[in-house]
Formats: structure tokens, C-alpha cells, sequence
């Protein structure tokens, strides 16, 4: 019987053993010879007997959250860092505004770069209210920059609403954008968002609405701080494609404007003296929970889907502007008393236990309303709400 030619099993053994080590030195020599990868740190740990272990690599810190605020009549942008870095991005003073400030809520506007919506202070008695429809470019905080693109107003002043200012929004997935202002008035607007957009109310005298929620299920959240309404109602996602009759908004509302036909509205947390008192802010985790909070003292509270309260968090201000990141982070604005240095934005940071203590970002803020988490380009949206 004949037998195999070559080398013995160990002698097999040890040939791959130096050829896996000529690869791997040939491999090494390649990285650190390009000059398209730079190295990056690493560090070596050695065993009690000194003998090396693999390198491991050390990967750079990810770059800080930014928040963007609507702080002292304008948009801010935040580093979520304890004293963090921030950047004026703008003001009244900016192109499109006419001398109006940014006001109330601050959204996301779904468009290929990053957009935003937010309300105006009205510049005279008379003006309608506002949104203004505002592109973010840059990455870095440094290159940061915002422009005006689109103001979206109906053009008619609320009867007895002298001064009416917008204070919620919520854009939803098709680009119809749900607001609400002081005048008690909920209206949706249909794309696209600029001086020709047209808008059809969905409710009317409702008392003191605030900000705006949204679900995963498009369903609309509506903080009501005063009145019969006083709580957190929703509706399902507006049927109205067109402001008349084919679009589902034949009814005309008391200031002459385009009426719903049909709103579907259940009630969903009621206010409470124990909080919340006065429904003011929202904040929608995707995975579950909503938040709410109201500017009078007392605590934020966290309920399941379905409006029952599971958590109260103890707040120490007066929190009013809530937003929540992708890994279930809570960001606080709270003006406080209100004067130029009153006011702070905070963080619940999300652990194992859920929302753990608060922890103060950067104190001494200008009259915060309203807070959002800005989402690099590229992200899914400006904002996570």
C-alpha cells in the first residue's frame, strides 16, 4: 500500500504557522504605510508573565448632542455638555422675519436638507399669526448657519385675538404641518409651506393650547392648559388633504376660515393638581413613554401609550419645553422666573432604571421655551420629538 509524499503533520503545522505571520507582518507594514487611513491610538495590555495581548483600539469620543432652543426671541444652538459651546443661529433681525421673533415651539419639517418650523411673535396687533419655515446647513456647531426659506400665515387675524401668537407645532411624514396659537385655534396646513400655503382649522376655542406631540402612529398630541380641555387630548392623523369640501374641510370657522368636516378626538391625561396642573409641554418617546410637563411648579410626568401615569419626576423650575433623544434622554427648558438669566436647560439622562436625576446643561438662559434634539444631515429630520 503506498504511501502519501510530504511533509509530516508537525512540519505542515509549523509552515503555516510562519506564513500566517508573513501575512500579517505584510498587512501591518501596508496600514501604517497608507497615507489614506492614519493610524488610530491604541493600546496594548500584557499579561501577568509580560507576554502582549491583541491591541485594542480606542475609538475618538462621539461628537456632543446639539439642542437647538428657542431662547430670548431667537434660535439657539446648544452643545449637550455640562457648559457646553452654543451659537446664535437667529433673530428678529433675520431676512424673511420682518421684525418678528421666534417664538413657541420649534419642529422638524420633512425636506431633503434639514428644516425646521417655528412660530413668530406677532409684529403688530393686527398680524395674523406666523410660522416661519428655516433651513439649517452645517454639521460642526462652528458652521452652523440658518436662512429663512418660507412664512406660513393665514393672513387673517383672529376675531378678539389681538396679538395672537403661535405656540405648538408638529409636522407630519407627507409635509402638512398641525399648529396651534392663542387664539385657542388647532389647524393643519397643506404643502407646500410658504406664503401660498393654505391651512383648514381642525378646532377652535380651545383654552391656552401649547405644544405638540406625535406618535409613531401620526396620532397628534394637544396640551390644553386651561378651560374644559385642560389636559392632553389627541387625534388621529388629520384626514384633510385640501382646505374645501373634496378635501374633507367644508366648514368655515368662526373667523371665516376653512373648518374641518370631521376631527376624531379622545381624551388622553387630564390635568391635575398634582401634575400636571397647567399641560404646557410634550415630549413622545418612540418606545413608549409620553412626557408631559407644565411651567407651573410640580413634576414632569411619564405615562404609557395609553394616557395612565407610570412616573412623576420631581422638578425643582418650572419646565416647560421637553424633547427626547434616540436613547431615551430627557432635555428640559425651563425659564424659570423668566428674566434674562432665570432661565436653564437640563438632562434626564436614561439608564437602566429609566429617567434618572436631573443634571443642569447650562444655567443662566434667556426666557427658554422650547428645546429639540437636531439630527445631522442625513439623520431622518431636524429634530427628535
Amino acid at each position: 500500500m503506498a504511501t502519501r509524499s510530504g511533509p509530516r503533520p508537525r512540519t505542515r503545522f509549523v509552515a503555516v504557522v510562519v506564513a500566517l505571520g508573513v501575512v500579517v507582518t505584510a498587512l501591518a507594514a501596508c496600514s501604517s504605510s497608507s497615507p489614506e487611513r492614519p493610524a488610530a491610538r491604541s493600546s496594548t495590555t500584557t499579561t501577568r508573565s509580560g507576554a502582549a495581548t491583541t491591541p485594542t483600539t480606542t475609538a475618538p469620543p462621539p461628537a456632543a448632542t446639539q439642542l437647538l432652543a428657542v431662547v430670548a426671541d431667537g434660535l439657539t444652538v446648544y452643545e449637550a455638555t455640562s457648559g457646553g459651546s452654543s451659537k446664535r443661529l437667529l433673530d428678529r433681525t433675520a431676512d424673511g422675519l420682518g421684525g418678528r421673533a421666534p417664538t413657541g415651539q420649534v419642529c422638524p419639517v420633512p425636506a431633503p436638507d434639514r428644516r425646521v418650523a417655528v412660530g413668530l411673535t406677532p409684529g403688530a396687533p393686527t398680524d395674523p399669526p406666523a410660522w416661519a419655515i428655516i433651513a439649517i446647513s452645517g454639521e460642526q456647531l462652528d458652521g452652523l448657519s440658518a436662512r429663512v426659506v418660507g412664512l406660513v400665515t393665514t393672513g387673517t387675524t383672529p376675531n378678539g385675538a389681538s396679538g395672537t401668537t403661535p405656540t405648538g407645532c408638529t409636522a407630519l411624514g407627507d409635509g402638512r404641518l398641525v399648529t396651534s396659537d392663542t387664539s385657542g385655534r388647532l389647524a393643519v396646513w397643506i404643502p407646500p409651506l410658504g406664503s401660498s400655503a393654505r391651512s383648514c382649522t381642525l378646532l377652535a376655542g380651545l383654552g391656552a393650547p401649547g405644544q405638540l406631540g406625535q406618535d409613531d402612529q401620526r396620532r397628534v398630541y394637544v396640551t390644553v392648559g386651561d378651560g374644559a380641555d385642560a389636559g392632553v387630548f389627541r387625534i388621529a392623523a388629520p384626514a384633510v388633504t385640501s382646505p374645501d369640501a373634496a378635501g374633507g374641510c367644508g366648514g368655515t370657522d368662526q373667523n371665516g376660515l376653512p373648518l374641518a368636516d370631521r376631527v376624531r378626538r379622545e381624551p388622553f391625561l387630564a390635568a391635575a393638581p398634582d401634575g400636571p396642573a397647567r399641560p404646557q409641554g410634550i415630549a413622545i418617546d418612540q418606545a413608549g413613554p409620553v412626557l408631559v410637563a407644565s411651567p407651573t411648579p410640580g413634576p414632569i410626568v411619564e405615562t404609557d401609550p395609553n394616557g395612565a401615569i407610570t412616573r412623576r419626576i420631581t422638578s425643582s423650575g418650572r419646565p416647560l419645553g421637553l424633547a427626547v433623544d434616540p436613547d431615551g434622554s430627557l432635555y428640559v427648558a425651563d425659564p424659570g422666573d423668566g428674566s434674562p438669566t432665570g432661565g436653564r436647560l437640563l438632562v434626564l439622562p436614561n439608564g437602566p432604571n429609566g429617567l434618572q436625576a436631573g443634571v443642569v446643561l447650562v444655567a443662566g438662559v434667556d426666557r427658554p421655551q422650547s428645546i429639540t434634539v437636531l439630527v445631522p444631515a442625513g439623520g431622518g429630520g431636524a429634530s427628535k420629538l
